[in-house]
């Protein structure tokens, strides 16, 4: 695994009161940095569509609910170290991102593991831990909406 898993399991347990093990964190890394490059190819395109060769945040499909899980992530920040998870996740484009980009990239790689383990809570998660299942089900659900 690219990272400790003890980051991940610090942010879940102080988002939503779950714990995680190695195989289940590096599960949800794999998640994360699927959503995120989805979230980059969007982006991408939009910097395309609107002539420019560099990726703003505007370009970038922020919705209501991820401004509202990314005031979450803020609150959280200061309580967990993500810097070396963020580090982790590799962007796939080619195309450069602007400095405002690179700036609020640690906030909206940090909300994106918010966003499954909230996602992982409403589903009911039986107790503290999820299951393999809890955590497939989650996928599919951002796979629908982000």
């Amino acid at each position: 695994m690219l990272i400790g898993y003890r980051k991940m399991e610090q942010l879940f347990r102080k988002c939503c009161s779950l714990d995680l093990d190695k195989n289940k964190s590096k599960r949800i890394l794999e998640i994360v940095e699927k959503k995120f490059n989805d979230m980059i190819e969007v982006a991408a395109e939009n910097a395309r569509l609107n002539g420019r060769d560099t990726i703003t945040l505007s370009d970038f499909p922020i919705t209501r609910g991820l401004k509202n899980s990314m005031r979450i992530f803020e609150e959280l920040k200061e309580a967990v170290e993500v810097e070396p998870v963020i580090a982790a996740i590799r962007a796939k484009t080619t195309m450069p991102f602007d400095e405002e980009v690179k700036e609020n990239m640690p906030a909206l790689v940090g909300t994106l593991f918010v966003i499954v383990g909230y996602v992982m809570k409403e589903l009911g998660v039986e107790g503290r831990k999820p299951s393999v299942e809890d955590i497939e089900r989650a996928e599919r659900i951002l796979d629908y909406t982000l």
